[in-house]
């Protein structure tokens, strides 16, 4: 049943709001666009927008229109430049407005796993960067609609901290011309309908947006949403690099065709590998472990509690390496050594980290590559005899247990990302249908397996460990 939403409380907090706030302050900061079951949506149609009607002109008109339930709320909030000498650059209303309008397209699309083109969002709604990001909203909504879960959303929260401004070097290369570079950090929870009352929490996804003027007001020129699925779905197995899609000169003539046969490709890839999970599933009884049992267990629940802990943040008794290509497996590594499985130092096969200087050869200093690496952790846990890690690589999928391992990534690259299983999902009769995980880059707390971008997924399962 649809329902009118009175707009005036919310036009009043949007005009009062500002301000620049910390991410640690966040708890205290105003929102500036805070959308509720009793407040606006911005869900005007940009098609339906007239040239010449200012911003408040418009939401006057969309006063009068009738709006459907929303399944969650989202807020955009203003974040401190990371140099406190620099004065800090508010965006306009029309300009949170647009963001947040591009947020809230996403979460519902996902929540009803129906899509809200975001093409009039753009400047360009036919060019490439449209395009490429509807592919990432179809890729996502069709994957999780071949998976046995149901992965609805009965509720969702977003906060999107933004500033202006680049990531890192970018800042530097920033030019005067009239656009507007933001930079965003989302936060959200997802109550998935299979799990209704399981928070699935998603601690940091970064975002880049570039918005320009155009004659129907400000649109987004380039979108680049800063993880694995977006650089599989662009730039897997093809010459297309990072800062050509940022910069938004992604070639119009070949980056449409690309992204279409990629999309078609990964969609392929993705029905086969679920296929096989599903037939694997039939060998869990069948298949049972015939490996002799390990001279010592492995303490599950204690490497479960770690993960929980620590899944939103670091321990700055390890090295971080998000920004050396991820800090998946070094995550996972620490969770089991929390399990109790002893770091190996010696023989042919090494696992182990003294510090943070790489090593692979036997003794009691530096770090393996198995510690920090999803493909050498791979064959540590194939290859290991004798003392340390005893585990069942490429287990049959629906046999795994809390404090087990998914290796998971795409059917060209199956090896991309580690997390750590926090819980069995099973059904009415005990069989077992999904998983939630931890992981770290990104960080995500109990997500649902089926739920991730990436449709290649093998079981480690770890059996504790050796003399």
């Amino acid at each position: 049943m649809k329902k009118t939403r009175f707009i005036f409380p919310a036009v009043l907090a949007l005009v009062l709001a500002g301000g620049c706030h910390t991410l640690e302050d966040s708890a205290n900061v105003e929102a500036v666009a805070n959308m509720d079951e009793k407040s606006m949506t911005f869900s005007s149609k940009l098609s339906q927008r007239e040239t010449g009607k200012n911003f408040f002109q418009v939401m006057l008109s969309d006063m009068l229109e009738y709006v459907p339930e929303r399944h969650g709320t989202g807020k955009l909030l203003q974040m401190k430049s990371e140099d406190e000498e620099e004065e800090e650059k508010s965006l306009t209303l029309e300009q949170k407005s647009l963001i947040t309008e591009y947020m809230d397209a996403y979460f519902e699309s996902m929540a009803d796993l129906k899509l809200r083109d975001p093409s009039m969002l753009f400047a360009e709604p036919k060019g490439v960067q449209a395009a490429g990001n509807r592919a990432v909203w179809e890729y996502l909504i069709e994957l999780r609609k071949m998976q046995s879960s149901d992965l609805t959303l009965v509720h969702y929260e977003y906060e999107l901290f933004c500033r202006q401004g680049g990531w890192g070097r970018q800042e530097e290369e920033i030019e005067e011309d009239g656009k507007v570079r933001v930079i965003a950090i989302e936060k959200s929870i997802q109550n998935f309908t299979e799990f209704p009352e399981t928070d699935a929490e998603s601690a940091a996804v970064y975002h880049q947006f570039t918005l320009v003027k155009t004659l129907d007001g400000w649109r987004i020129e380039s979108h680049m949403q800063m993880d694995t699925l977006y650089i599989v779905l662009f730039l897997e197995g093809d010459s297309h690099n990072m800062r050509e899609y940022l910069q938004s000169s992604f070639p119009e003539d070949r980056g449409k065709e690309y992204i279409a046969q990629r999309l078609e490709t990964l969609l392929r890839d993705a029905k086969e590998e679920i296929s096989v999970r599903r037939e694997h599933s039939e060998l869990v009884e069948d298949e049972k472990d015939d490996m002799a049992a390990p001279d010592h267990p492995y303490d599950r629940e204690a490497a479960v509690a770690y993960a929980m802990e620590w899944v939103g943040k670091r321990n700055e008794e390890w090295a971080d390496y998000g920004r050396y290509g991820g800090n998946c497996q070094n995550y996972v590594s620490q969770c089991l050594f929390a399990g109790g499985i002893p770091m190996d130092p010696y023989g042919d096969s090494l696992w182990k980290w003294y510090s943070d200087i790489p090593n692979n050869r036997p003794g009691t200093y530096g770090r393996s590559a198995s510690w920090s690496a999803v493909e050498s952790f791979r064959d540590y846990a194939e290859n290991n005899t004798g003392f340390g890690l005893t585990a069942q690589a490429g287990a049959p999928y629906y046999s795994g247990d809390i404090g087990d391992v998914l290796e998971i990534g795409t059917a060209d690259n199956p090896l991309r990302h580690s997390v750590l299983i926090t819980k069995v999902i099973k059904d009415q009769d005990g069989n077992t249908i999904d998983y939630l995980v931890c992981s770290n880059t990104s960080d995500l707390k109990n997500f649902p397996a089926s739920a991730y971008f990436y449709s290649s997924q093998a079981l480690v399962k770890i059996l504790g460990w050796n003399d």
